[in-house]
């Protein structure tokens, strides 16, 4: 007798003549069948690639049974297709059998004198949305461990699709946000990756799975980067790293990479998961906003930079034509001496001579001459070199900006800035300079002289709050390999609670108008992820605020090349 059983409606023991309807997929109600095809379209699993997950659980289901052919078939609205067989050549078959379909007879035969064994696939709400089918051409007795096992198998089944299912959905969510989440291994090499990456670099997913992350890494960033995943590895704190990844075709692409080691249930690490995200536009909004910055800045000191240039000025161009009359009176005086010293003047007496050249000085009052003429051009001298010292302040405050970092002088960088500052400055504070003995640091000069005139204006504003004048200290040194620089106010201080937000952008405590918020978010951008370095607030209401920064002489010997 042929072995044939439906395990959703007969027990294992069961068995049933063979027949058109003993198919397992003649299926019934119309309406029913709508609502299934509904949900069978939920899992977007029809004519899909080949999967070695369901390839696995056919081919468990031929090592239970014995049988020779075994498929995870699921029905269409007129045909069942197979995501997975052992056996059968055929990718899909008619609903609507017919004898003469070979592979339908094929199922006859099995049916008539063999083992055909079909297992329902049916969801959580009820809905079967196709089969795990074991048949062989000779009769075999499943026993019941067998047959149940072949049920946990379908069960399996319905579990990948919701598993699928939810990938899709995660795939498709994080593809939509543009990031790329990738899984690699304890030796770095990616496990899985979503699609989004061969948009973000161009290299195919299937190609690059096996693959070292570390081989898609600008080489010069790859020493860090290396360095910082090894962190995460170790279960250290969840490593951010901003590198660059290499684009086929030669180009590279700015990403900032979040990962967070893996571990299974026994503390057994797996590896990392992560997400990589293009900062490409995230670098130009920054830029943009250094440079609005900037501009802010120049603004507000614009007019005290006129006054400052046109005070040496007004006074240089006062003393220059007081050199001119002076000049004048003193060739005029000049001219008598020649005149009563010439030889050819020997007809004048000797006394009136005399009386000339004492009407001409006293007419040239040459003691006020021999006094202010020198104080004259000294004082222009002064003016000059303070026009000067402006623009050598504004040509080092406004040092055209880089990606390439070179070695700056500090302090030098500190004297232009409350030079350019001064006449904001020094209607509220004295400003006091203190700056130490420091070396050279490798820097973006340009940048951090904005870090350093965002500092010194909030602390002018600060001071001006509290309606008093006050004091403003600039400070460098050598502190344990790093080099200090400190901005000092004796303003209103700032309360604890607000100290943790004055480095979020947007945030300020001045009145509307007189701040963005911007000016410490991106002092904090420039200090500690350009440069490797850490600013930190120290204050305390009613007694002023200390800003200092932390940099290191020389950059990370694995630095990220030009991609700061």
């Amino acid at each position: 007798m042929p072995i044939m059983s439906d395990l959703a409606t007969a027990p294992p023991e069961a068995t049933r003549l063979p027949g058109r309807a003993s198919l397992p997929w003649s299926l019934g109600d119309t309406d029913d069948e709508t609502r299934r095809l509904r949900a069978l379209a939920r899992y977007a699993i029809l004519d899909t690639p080949r999967d070695a997950t369901f390839d696995d659980l056919v081919g468990v289901a031929v090592q239970l049974t014995g049988c020779q052919v075994a498929a995870i078939g699921f029905y269409d609205a007129a045909r069942v297709w197979f995501k997975a067989a052992v056996g059968l050549d055929a990718q899909e078959c008619p609903r609507d059998v017919r004898v003469s379909d070979p592979l339908t007879i094929r199922w006859f035969e099995a049916v008539e004198s063999g083992t055909f064994v079909s297992v329902p696939c049916v969801t959580s709400d009820g809905y079967t949305l196709g089969c795990l089918v074991v048949a062989d051409p000779q009769p075999k007795q499943l026993s019941i461990a067998a047959r149940v096992s072949l049920a946990a198998l379908a069960r399996q089944v319905v579990h990948l699709l919701e598993l699928r299912r939810t990938l899709l959905s995660y795939h498709t969510v994080v593809d939509g946000v543009g990031n790329v989440v990738f899984h690699i291994d304890e030796q770095g090499r990616l496990v899985s990756v979503t699609p989004t990456w061969a948009k973000l670099t161009g290299f195919g997913v299937v190609r690059s799975l096996g693959r070292a992350l570390s081989d898609f890494v600008h080489e010069d960033d790859r020493d860090r980067f290396t360095e910082q995943l090894g962190a995460g590895q170790s279960g250290q704190t969840p490593p951010v790293v901003l590198c660059r990844l290499l684009r086929l075709g030669g180009a590279d692409v700015p990403v900032e990479i979040v990962a967070r080691g893996l571990v299974d249930e026994g503390g057994r690490h797996l590896g990392l998961v992560g997400v990589i995200a293009d900062i490409t536009e995230r670098q130009a909004r920054e830029v943009e906003a250094q440079h609005l910055q900037k501009l802010e800045a120049l603004g507000r000191l614009s007019a005290g930079l006129a006054h400052e240039i046109n005070t040496p000025i007004q006074f240089v161009g006062d003393n220059a034509r007081f050199l001119a009359e002076s000049y004048q009176t003193m060739l005029k005086l000049l001219l008598t001496y020649r005149k009563v010293l010439d030889v050819e003047s020997g007809a004048i007496p000797w006394w009136e001579r005399q009386e000339l050249i004492q009407q001409a000085e006293r007419e040239a009052d040459v003691d006020y001459l021999a006094e202010e003429v020198p104080a004259a051009v000294e004082q222009s001298l002064e003016g000059v070199e303070r026009v000067a010292s402006l623009v050598r302040a504004m040509k080092t405050f406004s040092h055209p900006g880089t990606t390439e970092k070179a070695p700056a002088d500090l302090n030098e960088a500190l004297r232009a800035t409350m030079t350019v500052a001064r006449n904001q400055v020094k209607y509220i504070a004295d400003e006091v300079l203190d700056l130490g003995d420091i070396p050279l640091v490798v820097c973006n000069i340009a940048d951090l002289n904005q870090v350093f005139l965002n500092m010194v204006i909030n602390a002018a504003d600060a001071i001006e709050e509290t309606g008093e004048r006050g004091a403003i200290t600039i400070t460098s040194c050598l502190q344990d390999g790093q080099v200090a620089v400190s901005v000092s106010d004796t303003g209103a201080g700032i309360p604890e609670p607000l100290q943790l937000k004055i480095f979020e952008p947007f945030f300020t405590t001045k009145d509307v108008g007189r701040g963005t918020g911007q000016g410490l978010a991106l002092a904090r951008a420039v200090v500690h992820d350009q440069h490797g370095g850490s600013i930190t607030v120290r204050s305390r209401v009613g007694a002023g605020t200390t800003i200092t920064i932390h940099l290191p002489i020389e950059p990370p010997s694995d630095e990220l090349g030009s991609a700061s």
